[in-house]
């Protein structure tokens, strides 16, 4: 409490009574008397106060004292501004007021409404929403790796060739395995994080409830997929290494690619070996592999243009070049040294059979020797070098299509079924008819049963039964059962192509896809082909010459194919030129009842009777 200065009033000041009170006497604060206490006409009890003080001529002073002890004995009370106004009896200017701090502004969010709707935007463009919640570094950082993802992706659908070679390549999808594993759970953590940043403090629990639900099925919806593709992904690479595994080859090329716009510019034809074989436990083959069915693919690499050969699988005294270890030991071919018509002396025996027939001293420095003898002895039967082959087995044909849900053919005649040409009876038999739905055991049988036929209607058929697997083997299906397809895969087909060819191989089949195919096939008593003791020079001058006519056939190149045209081709003829030229080899070079032709009209169905009329 302030202490103030109380000067009381004497007889001089007059001080409220007006009489009898000392001027300037000390008030109570300062050890003074109240003036109630103050006896009238006493002596001033202030030291050196006169006896008897002068009452005339201090008028002014008496006023002057009235005053200040007024205005001092309200000080109390008053405000201190007020006691300075009227001491100085000046008015005194108020204080201009502090400006008021402004309050942090709290978010202002979007609502329950607008919340849901920004976490799907940011679901859909990564980052928008943690941008629209006030998190701009962190959606920034999530918008602009969308958008490097984003760019990746359309170079990948400009640049289909890249894209393709990189699905062969184990390594980068082995890469893009765990990078979608760890992409799912980014997404997942940025898709909850936008919800909460987004929603309101305040909800109630359905509005919770209903907001969680939301988060798990954009959680669910995004990184499901990328799942998916991440177990694709492993499983392309495993089956790659599988079935492409590095294998030593005694027969197999090194091939360099030529450039990156062209990795097939110094390497202008490529020779494979197609082989179908049957090594199934229900034909009681025991340990051995029937090889019955052996093409010759040879494709123009600038064109894709392709030549076709099948051999039977009959054909017997298969020779083996004269600088091969294997012509000392069948100087006269591939036979048992008593009759072509044996099978020993059989083609389709190669690849089980010689291993057991020649010294293990030549058959060093190779995986599958008899791969590499029945590359030798079918190139040098047809005038090629044979680079690689492609072996496909039929029971793991049958897992390819027991994966598709089976194929629709054309049946025309009545195919029995588990039974053989040496008697054994059918268990059943497949009716004729057309768009016949079969599953996998009986276009299984489909594909090889001879006995009420012969192998070249059994070569027609199975054709027709490819032809199949490709309509079906469409893109929907191929994902919905791609774990399926890639089991049947790593059963079904052998190779000693390697890994590291499959990004120029995908180029060559974009070549292939859209390129002229010219088909042949040797049959026994026509054009002079005799499979018990073949006619070997005049077949090499059949395929070269169907060889040269396929140069010739101008091809179109798939869009985004960079495959120039050979320099060393002949000028393209015509349509009309090329279709005569073709059949004219097909007809020289093949029976004149199997022409080249569509496979779809080679498949259609024209019922039993025509069918059995054509056989006749």
């Amino acid at each position: 409490m302030a202490t103030h200065l109380h000067l009381s009033g004497g007889p001089m000041s007059n001080d409220n009574t007006g009489e009898g009170r000392p001027f300037g006497r000390l008030g109570p604060e300062f050890g003074g008397r109240p003036p109630e206490q103050e006896t009238p006409g006493a002596t001033p009890s202030w030291p050196g106060a006169p006896s008897d003080p002068p009452t005339q001529g201090f008028a002014p002073l008496r006023a002057m004292a009235d005053d200040a002890d007024s205005v001092i004995y309200r000080s109390a009370s008053a405000p201190p501004r007020r006691v300075a106004e009227e001491l100085s009896h000046q008015p005194v200017a108020a204080p201009k007021p502090l400006p008021k701090a402004t309050p942090p502004t709290a978010y202002a969010g979007p609502g329950f409404g607008g919340a849901l709707g920004w976490t799907f935007l940011g679901t859909v463009v990564p980052g928008v929403g943690l941008i629209r919640a006030g998190r701009k570094a962190a959606g920034f950082v999530a918008l602009g790796i969308f958008l490097v993802l984003a760019g990746l992706v359309a170079y990948a659908a400009v640049d289909r060739r890249a894209a393709l070679g990189a699905a062969v390549t184990p390594s980068v999808l082995l890469v893009a395995a765990v990078a979608l594993v760890v992409g799912a759970l980014v997404v997942a953590m940025l898709i909850s994080a936008t919800y909460l940043a987004l929603r309101p403090d305040q909800l109630t629990t359905g509005k919770r409830i209903v907001g969680s639900a939301f988060v798990a099925l954009l959680v669910f919806g995004m990184t499901a997929p990328m799942a998916v593709a991440a177990t694709y992904s492993y499983q392309q690479a495993t089956l790659i290494k599988t079935v492409f595994a590095q294998e030593e080859s005694l027969t197999r090329p090194t091939i360099v690619p030529g450039s990156k716009e062209d990795p097939w510019k110094d390497t202008p034809r490529i020779n494979l070996l197609l082989i179908g074989g049957d090594d199934s436990a229900e034909r009681n083959y025991g340990n051995q592999t029937n090889t019955d069915t052996m093409i010759l693919a040879s494709i123009d690499t600038h064109t894709g243009n392709t030549v076709l050969v099948s051999v039977p699988r009959n054909t017997a005294r298969i020779p083996f070049p004269k600088d091969s270890p294997l012509y000392k030991y069948f100087p006269s071919g591939y036979w048992d040294g008593v009759s072509g018509e044996n099978q020993g002396s059989w083609a389709n025996g190669i690849w089980s059979n010689i291993s057991g027939q020649v010294p293990k001293d030549i058959q060093k420095g190779t995986t599958n020797f008899g791969a590499d003898a029945l590359k030798l002895g079918i190139g040098e039967a047809l005038g090629v070098k044979l680079d690689y082959y492609v072996y496909v087995n039929i029971d793991g044909l049958y897992t390819l299509i027991d994966a598709l849900g089976g194929i629709t053919v054309n049946v025309n005649s009545r195919i029995p079924m588990a039974g053989n040409s040496e008697g054994k009876p059918p268990t059943g038999y497949i009716q004729p008819g057309p768009d016949r739905k079969l599953d996998a055991y009986q276009a299984m049988w489909y594909a090889r049963s001879r006995s009420a036929s012969d192998d070249f209607d059994r070569m027609g058929r199975q054709r027709c039964v490819i032809n199949a697997i490709i309509k079906k083997a469409d893109p929907a299906t191929m994902l919905t059962k791609y774990e399926a397809l890639a089991k049947a895969g790593s059963k079904m087909v052998k190779t000693d192509i390697p890994a590291e060819v499959l990004p120029m191989m995908v180029e060559l089949a974009l070549r292939v896809k859209n390129a002229s195919i010219t088909s042949m096939q040797f049959t026994n008593g026509m054009d002079g082909f005799i499979s018990a003791n073949p006619n070997f020079s005049a077949m090499r001058q059949q395929v070269a010459a169907a060889i040269a006519e396929s140069v010739a056939v101008p091809s179109a190149q798939p869009t985004g194919s960079a495959a120039p045209q050979t320099t060393a081709a002949p000028p393209p003829a015509s349509s009309a030129k090329s279709t005569a030229a073709t059949k004219k080899t097909s007809t020289a070079a093949s029976a004149p009842s199997n022409p080249a032709v569509n496979v779809t009209d080679a498949c259609a169905y024209v019922g039993p009777s025509a069918s059995a009329s054509t056989k006749k």
